[in-house]
C-alpha cells in the first residue's frame, strides 16, 4: 500500500500529501497527527479496510456543505459487508430514504449515527484541544460530537459506501457487553467535557439505556460490580434506579 500511494503522490505532488508511520501507532494518535496537518477545508474519513463506491460522493457531500452553512457534517447510508460470511447486508445505522439534519442533543442521547466512511465535515476542529477526549475506544463518536457542537448533522439518503465488518475488526464483532462497558468510559468522558446541561442530561439517559439493556445479572459477580461503579461515576442518582431495577 506504502509503493502504491508514494507511486501516486510522486504523479500528483500538488494534490496528494502522505503523512506516513513506521509503526502502529494506534488509531486515536493516527488521528490527532493526521488533523495536525491537514490542510484542506473538508475532512473526508476513510479506514482502510472499508471503501467508497459512488465516483460523486464526495462532490455531493461539498455542494450539501457549501449550500448549508449551518451544518458542519454530512453522513449517508452504506452496505455492510459481513467478512466472515462474505455477504453485504442493509445499514444497520440508518435506512430512511429522507434528508435529514439532527443536533448535538439527538447524537448525545441516541449515540453514532454513522459509519466512518460515510462521514465529511468541515476543517474546523481543534482535536489537538481535546486530545484527551480520544483515549477511549471508538473515538469517531467523540469526534462527531466535536463537530456538533459547531452546527447540524446531516444525513444524506444515498449508498455510498461499504463498511467492512469482521472478528479481527477493533469494535464491530466485540462482545457486546464489552462494548457497552467500554461506551460508558467514552459518555462519562463526554459529560464531563461538555458545558450544556441539556446534552448532559441526553448523555445521561443515552448512558442508562446502554446500561440496562446488558443482561447484568447474567454476568459474574466481578462484571456486575464493573458495571455498576461505571454507571454511577455517569450519575450517582442512578442508585435508586437501580435499587428499584434489582427488587423486581
Amino acid at each position: 500500500t506504502r509503493e502504491i500511494l508514494l507511486d501516486f503522490q510522486q504523479k500528483y505532488p500538488e494534490r496528494i500529501k502522505l503523512i506516513l508511520q513506521d509503526e502502529n501507532i494506534g488509531a486515536s494518535k493516527n488521528n490527532l497527527d493526521l488533523h495536525a496537518n491537514l490542510e484542506g477545508k473538508y475532512i473526508a474519513a476513510l479506514e482502510g479496510d472499508d471503501y467508497w463506491t459512488d465516483p460523486l460522493k464526495l462532490q455531493k457531500q461539498v455542494d450539501f456543505l457549501e449550500e448549508n452553512p449551518d451544518c458542519n457534517l454530512c453522513y449517508h447510508r452504506v452496505m455492510i459487508y459481513d467478512v466472515e460470511a462474505k455477504v453485504f447486508m442493509d445499514d444497520d445505522i440508518n435506512s430512511s430514504k429522507i434528508l435529514q439534519k439532527k443536533e448535538i442533543e439527538y447524537l448525545a442521547e441516541f449515540g453514532n449515527l454513522m459509519h466512518t466512511p460515510s462521514v465529511l465535515y468541515r476543517n474546523n476542529i481543534d482535536m489537538k484541544k481535546n486530545s484527551s477526549l480520544f483515549n477511549y475506544s471508538a473515538g469517531d463518536y467523540v469526534l462527531w460530537f466535536l463537530n456538533a457542537e459547531k452546527g447540524t448533522l446531516a444525513y444524506l439518503p444515498d449508498i455510498m459506501a461499504v463498511y467492512r465488518m469482521s472478528h479481527s475488526s477493533a469494535w464491530a464483532k466485540k462482545d457486546y457487553s464489552y462494548r457497552v462497558y467500554k461506551w460508558l468510559d467514552i459518555l462519562v468522558a463526554l459529560k464531563n467535557y461538555t458545558n450544556s446541561e441539556t446534552v448532559k442530561a441526553a448523555l445521561k439517559r443515552q448512558a442508562w439505556a446502554r446500561f440496562s439493556s446488558v443482561g447484568i445479572k447474567e454476568l459474574s459477580i466481578l462484571k456486575q460490580i464493573q458495571f455498576y461503579k461505571k454507571i454511577l461515576i455517569m450519575e450517582p442518582r442512578f442508585i435508586k434506579k437501580i435499587m428499584k431495577w434489582n427488587h423486581r
